[in-house]
């Protein structure tokens, strides 16, 4: 029922797959709900945010074969970890 009424409000939640549209409902009223006895509603925002980025990738499936693989290891490389200079103990 909640994804009903959320369709409504959200109504890109029709370009997630059908078995992720639960997994974003539950997350956004999660962090609705948690937001609404808080105040602090950054986490739903960021939430809500990427969950329709994600439906957005959905409506490439160039982008959606991309971004799920198969990977080759040859595709990857090794980095350095941030703010890594090299030099031991910070000295």
């Amino acid at each position: 029922m909640a994804e009903e009424v959320l369709a409504v409000e959200l109504p890109w939640l029709v370009w997630l797959p059908p078995e992720h549209r639960s997994e974003a409902v539950t997350e956004l009223l999660d962090d609705l709900l948690a937001g609404v006895d808080t105040g602090y509603y950054l986490p739903f925002m960021r939430n809500l945010i990427a969950w329709k980025h994600t439906a957005e990738i959905h409506t490439d499936p160039s982008l959606v074969a991309q971004l799920t693989g198969p990977f080759q290891r040859a595709d990857f490389s090794e980095v350095q970890r941030p703010g890594n200079t090299g030099v031991a103990n910070g000295t």
